[in-house]
């Protein structure tokens, strides 16, 4: 590869990786809007959108955007914030990310707080980049009434109809690992 393909492919990653990170965002702006037609449109047509302890998951759009509209149906709105944000390629057409990421939401008329990840699948075709999978993994998700009593434990997970688990970083291998070490 001479110098020139060089700075193209290294000009094309930086652009691939910009496209991705404005998926991303909008993703959450539409999530916040209810904009189910840009949300379908930011999946495949075989994409899933799940959680990684198993309560939601979808495959295909209709079923990503019916589960969407029960994620919605007790919640009043939502305000999503993206944070950090690591992608790594796994060829010039797919990669890999996670996305940490908060939530401020209004569930049955009471506030609530999410922190969690995205691990997340882009594939790009058509020239566009689009998921081909999301999967939530939630640190907290709680009632802002509980943040307090509810941080310290594990079942920081108090969006379904019993408390769970949260999905890391106690199950983490280095969280695990450093907790056994000190």
């Amino acid at each position: 590869m001479n110098e020139y393909e060089q700075l193209e492919r290294r000009i094309r990653r930086l652009e691939d990786t910009e496209a991705i990170k404005q998926l991303v965002a909008r993703y959450g702006f539409a999530a916040d809007d209810r904009d189910m037609e840009a949300i379908g449109a930011m999946f495949t047509k075989n994409g899933c959108f799940r959680s990684v302890n198993g309560q939601m998951e979808a495959h295909g759009i209709d079923q990503v955007i019916d589960m969407y509209h029960k994620r919605f149906k007790g919640m009043k709105h939502a305000f999503h914030v993206g944070h950090d944000h690591i992608i790594n390629f796994e060829t010039d057409s797919r990669a890999t990310g996670i996305v940490a990421s908060h939530a401020e939401v209004i569930r049955n008329d009471e506030p609530w707080v999410v922190a969690l990840r995205y691990h997340d699948i882009y594939v790009r075709e058509a020239g566009n980049w689009l998921f081909e999978e999301r999967a939530l993994a939630f640190y907290y998700y709680l009632r802002v009434a509980d943040y307090l009593s509810v941080m310290p434990g594990l079942k920081r997970m108090r969006g379904m109809s019993e408390p769970l688990d949260a999905d890391w970083p106690e199950k983490t291998d280095t969280f695990r690992r450093y907790q056994s070490e000190s």
